[in-house]
């Protein structure tokens, strides 16, 4: 049952947090591609 509940995440208060690191990722990615293009121009 433990595991099972790990799984689904929205239990999890770590859950919350990956997702903002994720995000946060996904942001800096887009940010480096703009700056990098940016430069080049």
């Amino acid at each position: 049952m433990q595991i099972s509940k790990e799984k689904t995440g929205m239990n999890n208060p770590n859950y919350g947090i990956a997702y903002l690191n994720y995000g946060f990722l996904i942001w800096l990615y887009f940010f480096k591609n703009e700056f990098f293009t940016f430069v080049r121009e």
